[in-house]
């Protein structure tokens, strides 16, 4: 098996998932639970963590080595994701509608980081920005859904020389 969906599913134990070597894409959908720390070093190339009540605990993160691909959607108590040791496989970041993210931190463990897409989080822009980045980050959406604040911003990238 090298692709899981997980719908609706509240509680339940995820370590079941550390047996299954082959997989590759997981997906975690609508349920409850605080975080994913029972899956532990994998294979997973893509993992998506979409609408899941009550989580706010992603610093295992760095479990997860073959990861090219991170979605985190609508998780509105989540306030940060650290990356606090290298990720050499990771090209593409998506966070998304997860307004109690206050940091994304350790931008510079991410080596290959292609594509980052930020949208409606609590990220302060400028701090965020002047952290140390990825050289192979080519592409970076940032916005808060505020106009002005949001031309501000797509202007300084422009400058910085991202698409």
């Amino acid at each position: 098996m090298n692709y899981l969906a997980l719908h609706s599913i509240s509680k339940l134990p995820l370590h079941f998932i550390n047996r299954l070597r082959k997989l590759k894409n997981l997906r975690i959908l609508l349920g409850g639970r605080e975080h994913i720390q029972e899956i532990e070093e994998n294979e997973i190339e893509d993992l998506e963590i979409s609408r899941v009540r009550g989580f706010h605990d992603l610093t295992n993160i760095t479990a997860f080595q073959a990861l090219n691909r991170l979605v985190i959607e609508d998780q509105i108590q989540l306030q940060e994701i650290s990356f606090n040791q290298e990720m050499k496989a990771l090209e593409e970041l998506s966070i998304r509608n997860c307004k109690g993210l206050t940091r994304l931190m350790g931008m510079e463990q991410l080596p290959l980081l292609h594509k980052l897409h930020i949208f409606k989080t609590a990220i302060d822009f400028d701090s965020f920005i002047n952290q140390k980045l990825p050289n192979s980050l080519s592409s970076v959406e940032f916005a808060t859904f505020k106009s002005k604040a949001d031309q501000e911003i797509q202007q300084s990238l422009l400058k910085l020389g991202f698409q």
